[in-house]
């Protein structure tokens, strides 16, 4: 299993980074909304085009993908604990996924 951490975003509400997954860059691109507290994950490749967009973040979310592209992920506490994020806390959970 490989996992990629989730930003701090107590400070700065939008956070993003590039990782590779099997071979490709991808910007992963994280919005937390105030409003409705709650974080939204969007995917790009590398040449800045949407893969997968708008997803919220609420712990064991599955992520479906294109598993031409993407592995599905999982969005998870990293101590596998029941609670939800908040913008002090998402950086205590992880994206799980398996790679090629």
């Amino acid at each position: 299993m490989n996992y990629l951490q989730c930003p701090d975003l107590s400070e700065n509400k939008i956070v993003s980074f590039y990782a590779n997954i099997n071979n490709e860059n991808f910007k992963f691109l994280f919005k937390w909304n105030d409003y409705c507290n709650c974080c939204f994950l969007s995917i790009f490749d590398n040449n800045g085009e949407p893969v997968n967009t708008g997803n919220a973040l609420c712990n064991k979310t599955i992520i479906k993908n294109d598993n031409r592209v993407l592995p599905d992920f999982i969005f998870i506490h990293q101590d596998e604990l029941g609670l939800e994020p908040t913008a002090e806390t998402i950086k205590d959970y992880v994206i799980a996924y398996t790679a090629e």
